[in-house]
């Protein structure tokens, strides 16, 4: 049985000592960008240059939110110490924006209190005891 091209002709088995036509030639990815040589090319862009650590981490910490973790327990700290033990059982600071410190208030007969007995005198305490949280104003919310 010989096998053959449609035409009907034998089509023959390259025999181990002819050469291939493709022999010399590679294959190549028809996807691939043709190489260019080393100096042809264009030089890479520069490297920044190296940066500080403590930058770098003082920024991560700042994305991650670490900062605002320990900024909150500190301002809960001095509120408590400002407060006492009585007032600060119902309260809670939130925030400082823009020099206010925002406090939630469990229930109404607190807030009331707070605002008319001791919002001033409160206020003056975390001026003189903390004054880098830099506070101007309370303001009371109930929560």
């Amino acid at each position: 049985m010989s096998y053959g091209s449609p035409s009907g002709q034998d089509v023959g088995v390259a025999d181990s000592t002819s050469p291939a036509s493709n022999d010399h030639v590679p294959p190549r990815n028809r996807h691939a960008p043709p190489t260019t040589p080393a100096a042809e090319r264009p030089a890479p862009p520069p490297s920044p240059p190296p940066q500080d650590i403590g930058a770098i981490l003082t920024r991560l910490f700042a994305l991650r939110g670490y900062g605002r973790i320990q900024g909150d327990r500190q301002l809960q700290e001095a509120w408590q110490t400002v407060a006492g033990p009585e007032l600060s059982r119902g309260t809670r600071a939130t925030a400082i924006k823009n020099g206010v410190l925002h406090v939630g208030v469990s229930n109404a007969a607190l807030l009331s209190e707070l605002v008319g007995f001791h919002r001033t005198e409160l206020l003056a305490k975390l001026k003189t005891d903390f004054p880098h949280l830099k506070v101007r104003d309370i303001k009371f919310k109930k929560r």
